[in-house]
């Protein structure tokens, strides 16, 4: 196979990835017309999943959304100045290390559920990210609530 089959190949499998990607948005959109998809999705009216804040202006978006408490499950090479970001725009941040796709300790677990579940009681917003949106909020909040 030589360079532009390659090429073409690889041009054809992104195609795909993206279109799986956009019916997939679609249908969720369609099942779920009260879950936003594009950024972050709504487990509950005051807890939100979704992927890393990439910076100022996406921790900002956070705010206009009146969600001022973090969930961070990122192992901690991962984090990359969003202390900064969240100190800058006066947001709390619970810090919980993990590996992508493992589970976290039940130390971790506890001390996070028991953060959402004061929060949701004081009605205040709270943002859960790890990484990418799917690995690690994913598994630790599904096994956790």
């Amino acid at each position: 196979m030589n360079y532009h089959q390659t090429k073409a190949k690889f041009v054809r499998l992104h195609q795909k990835k993206l279109n799986w990607q956009r019916k997939r948005k679609e249908t969720l959109i369609r099942q779920h017309p009260d879950i936003k998809v594009d950024k972050h999705s709504a487990l509950s009216k005051y807890i939100s999943f979704g992927s890393i804040p990439r910076n100022v202006q996406a921790v900002q978006r956070l705010v206009d959304l009146n969600i001022k408490h973090v969930i961070s499950v990122l192992l901690p090479m991962e984090y990359s100045g969003l202390d900064e970001y969240y100190d800058t725009l006066r947001m709390n941040e619970l810090k919980i290390f993990v590996k992508d796709h493992a589970e976290p300790s039940v130390n971790y677990l506890r001390t996070a559920v028991e953060y959402l579940l004061r929060k949701e009681i004081l009605e205040e917003k709270v943002f859960v990210h790890c990484k990418g949106g799917r690995g690690c909020n994913g598994v630790s909040f599904s096994q956790g609530t």
